[in-house]
């Protein structure tokens, strides 16, 4: 873990050493914002080989220094990785701003990017349906996609026909539901770049809540205090 002292000791060797200064350390972003170590890693090109930014929500305004340090950091490292437990709950052009830190090039047009996510709403609700054990809602839901602009994203992908396959029946085994709710997972058209991990995915053996109701008289103050 390291403060400002130690980053600063990292970059005047690095200026004298080059990449022969290795970097492994966990740095809070407010420390990282600082102009003065955006600077530097821009001006002495400092190469990362992997950089992972945690609650990476935060770097979704393109107009604050946490953005621009997410970019810096971007360009200057072979791999990169954005984590966040809140992504979905942001609108469309916060998440668009995201993968644009991830993949500027394929991402730098927003109008483009809305009409590429357009058949991952047929492909949630598709999902949904199948969670509810109903193949022929989510069957028609899953068709709708080929009307989509970039439908050509989905149809032309090999699982869109397996998934069809699967939904052609009259009652969905758990078996086969997890098994098309896995391919429907790659039919997304962010799915090379974004994936979504659920508690309920890693979580094994999780306790059964067992609630019981049990009743007591308050007391004279206990009483006085509740009302």
């Amino acid at each position: 873990v390291m403060d400002t002292q130690a980053l600063r000791r990292f970059l005047k060797d690095y200026r004298r050493l080059g990449e022969l200064t290795p970097l492994r350390g966990i740095i809070s972003i407010e420390l990282l914002r600082r102009e003065e170590f955006i600077v530097q890693f821009v001006e002495e090109r400092v190469h990362f080989d992997l950089v992972i930014i945690d609650e990476a929500h935060h770097c979704r305004n393109p107009e604050t220094s946490t953005n621009a340090l997410a970019t810096v950091l971007g360009e200057n490292a072979d791999a990169m990785v954005l984590l966040t437990a809140t992504p979905l709950h942001l609108g469309n052009q916060d998440l668009f701003h995201l993968l644009q830190l991830l993949s500027p090039g394929e991402f730098d047009d927003f109008a483009l990017f809305e009409e590429r996510i357009q058949p991952n709403r047929h492909i949630n609700v598709a999902a949904r349906f199948i969670e509810k054990r109903m193949p022929g809602r989510a069957l028609a839901e899953l068709r709708q996609v080929e009307r989509a602009s970039e439908s050509q994203f989905v149809t032309k992908h090999p699982y869109y026909a397996e998934v069809g396959t699967l939904l052609e029946c009259d009652e969905l085994s758990r078996e086969r539901a997890l098994q098309a709710q896995r391919l429907l997972l790659e039919l997304n058209t962010l799915a090379h770049i974004f994936t979504r991990t659920r508690k309920r995915e890693v979580i094994r053996d999780a306790p059964l809540r067992d609630a019981q109701i049990v009743h007591f008289d308050f007391g004279e103050r206990e009483r006085a205090f509740y009302d």
